[in-house]
């Protein structure tokens, strides 16, 4: 019969001590977190609506239509039209609303000429979005 030994490593041995240090981490963690608040610009300091920088809507229909803020844009003149679009602009966002029943691989196509064309980020307007704005 063997003799067990003692000291050595086993259970129980460090797995109490590894708990109470992982215990004090997770709640000790959300204390040291600090936030900083960024007021917003005034509004003198943002752009005019209408301006130059006002926001870029590029919609996509079920019909396969494309328009930029309301004007419809040929699918082979979308890669120009944003490239003058954007050529002075500072933000390169564009907002994308497409219909539902496109095909995954159509949106996806657009937003790659948009994305060729210059445009940086690609927000896009849900159904929810649209519906809350009216």
């Amino acid at each position: 019969m063997s003799r067990p030994r003692l000291g050595g490593p086993g259970p129980g041995s460090g797995a109490g001590i590894l708990l109470a240090l992982v215990i004090v981490l997770v709640f000790s963690a959300p204390l040291a977190q600090e936030g900083l608040r960024a007021p917003e610009p005034p509004v003198a300091a943002r752009p005019p609506a209408g301006g130059p920088e006002s926001e870029i809507v590029l919609q996509y229909s079920a019909d396969r239509r494309i328009t930029l803020n309301s004007h419809e844009v040929a699918r082979d003149a979308l890669a120009d039209r944003l490239r003058a679009l954007y050529a002075a602009r500072r933000d390169r966002t564009l907002w994308f609303e497409g219909a539902g029943s496109l095909p995954y691989g159509e949106v996806v196509d657009v937003i790659n000429v948009a994305k060729g064309a210059g445009v940086a980020r690609v927000g896009v307007i849900t159904p929810a979005m649209r519906n809350a704005g009216r």
